[in-house]
């Protein structure tokens, strides 16, 4: 599976040289806020609500670079059990992506993007038999796909779904400002 990550990544990087050769005077810069939903496979962890943050480069009219960072609002929790009294887990996320999007009609794009994902996890967790405490960070590919409107020349929306990792996924929503 790495390989292919590799194989598909080192793909877009060549990709992204080419067009750049003929295209290179429009890029654009754009920040973005986002907030959604990191899905956590895991019966007894709440769903994570965060925000999140990122700056994109334009290499070409389709493809760009973008950094991203997410962080928890609220949620989770740690449900009891016969074990586990009360806990949270808290996640961030800072990422580095090629983005690649198809417009499909006026203002409207598909948006694929892969790229590289630092994650942080904290778990907290008091338990019957005492309190459990843990800290890991965590380096990995990270694919998304979403959807991008333009809602005004410089103002765009966007919907994605993002991998972060094999049990945390994050369906987000957010805003574009391109300068």
């Amino acid at each position: 599976m790495k390989r292919l990550f590799l194989i598909v990544l080192i793909a877009l990087f060549v990709s992204v040289g080419t067009l750049q050769l003929a295209h290179a005077d429009e890029g654009d810069v754009y920040v973005g806020a986002k907030m959604g939903t990191m899905m956590i496979d895991a019966s007894n962890i709440d769903d994570i609500t965060a925000m999140g943050f990122l700056l994109g480069v334009g290499v070409t009219p389709e493809v760009s670079v973008e950094g991203e960072f997410n962080t928890r609002v609220s949620g989770g929790d740690v449900d009891g059990g016969l074990v586990v009294i009360d806990g949270d887990v808290d996640i961030w996320t800072l990422g580095a992506y090629v983005v690649y999007r198809h417009p499909i009609i006026d203002n409207v794009s598909l948006k694929g993007k892969v790229g590289f994902i630092l994650e942080y996890v904290s778990e907290d967790i008091d338990t019957i038999l005492g309190t459990y405490s843990d800290d890991s960070v965590d380096f990995g590919n990270s694919v998304g796909a979403g959807v991008t409107v333009g809602i005004t020349d410089v103002l765009s929306a966007e919907a994605e779904y993002t991998i972060i990792e094999a049990d945390v996924d994050y369906l987000s929503v957010g805003l574009n400002y391109k300068f």
